[in-house]
């Protein structure tokens, strides 16, 4: 795994989530969207990226591991049931992976957060979120 620079001005994980059971529509993150599975749009566009620095995927399933795999996207480890649960809150989720990556010594600046269950979503929207926020960080944020 490649060590990413703390002082890098601009480190970007992409953190893709998707879980196994969904309470509105059954098995939305793997339902066949022109021929791929749901997950598969948000995993690909995030792998295309060219402003993520490191993309991650966090899921309770098998199926969703394999297709990010595929694709070769990092998947940590399975989320723990705990995690993936209809009540539970995506900032655990999200802490649970920072702490993970803290234990490794590897940093981000920052994170963006990737629903599966958003097929439409491209690399280029991806990247333009990106660059918005870099360019108006300064006027949103007090460091």
């Amino acid at each position: 795994m490649k060590a990413i620079n703390i002082k890098k001005k601009k480190s970007y994980l992409g953190i893709c989530v998707a879980r196994k059971n969904s309470k509105g529509l059954k098995n939305k993150n793997i339902v066949s969207i022109n021929s791929k599975p749901c997950s598969f749009w948000t995993l690909s566009a995030a792998k295309n990226s060219k402003k993520l620095s490191k993309v991650i995927l966090s899921t309770d399933s098998k199926k969703i591991i394999s297709i990010a795999k595929s694709l070769d996207i990092e998947v940590p480890y399975e989320r723990p049931k705990y995690l993936s649960g209809d009540n539970s809150p995506i900032y655990k989720t999200i802490h649970h992976l920072l702490k993970y990556y803290k234990k490794k010594k590897i940093f981000f600046n920052y994170i963006v957060l990737l629903q599966c269950s958003s097929p439409f979503r491209t690399s280029k929207h991806i990247d333009s979120a990106i660059k918005h926020f870099e360019k108006n960080k300064k006027k949103n944020f007090h460091h």
